[in-house]
């Protein structure tokens, strides 16, 4: 079983080949005939070549080797460094707090 990671859109060829069929249909755009716009989007998707998907597929792979280097080399910086604190959240505040920390008397 083949499993593509969840939110991660980068990691999905699927993603990136719509984004190539919207590019393409939005290129040939020059109506908002809905009949003309089924045509062009039926005629963009028989010419979408298999070696567009192999492109796509090989792209992916790419990113995705570049994803595990980049992991080892952080886990690398770690095992040498155990001084160093990396942060753990990418988004968020500077400081660390949450709701539970707001005291009972500044809820009004």
């Amino acid at each position: 079983i083949l499993r593509t990671p969840p939110y991660n859109c980068q990691l999905n060829p699927i993603e990136l080949v719509w984004s190539d069929i919207k590019r393409m249909l939005r290129e040939q755009n020059v109506d908002q005939n809905l009949g003309a716009n089924l045509l062009r989007a039926k005629h963009v998707l028989q010419t979408y070549t298999a070696d567009s998907w192999k492109s796509r597929f090989r792209h992916i792979k790419r990113l995705e080797q570049m994803y595990w280097d980049g992991d080892l080399q952080y886990e690398l910086a770690l095992d040498t460094n155990p001084e160093i604190e990396f942060p753990t959240e990418i988004c968020g505040d500077d400081e660390n707090h949450s709701d539970d920390d707001v005291d009972d008397s500044e809820v009004h």
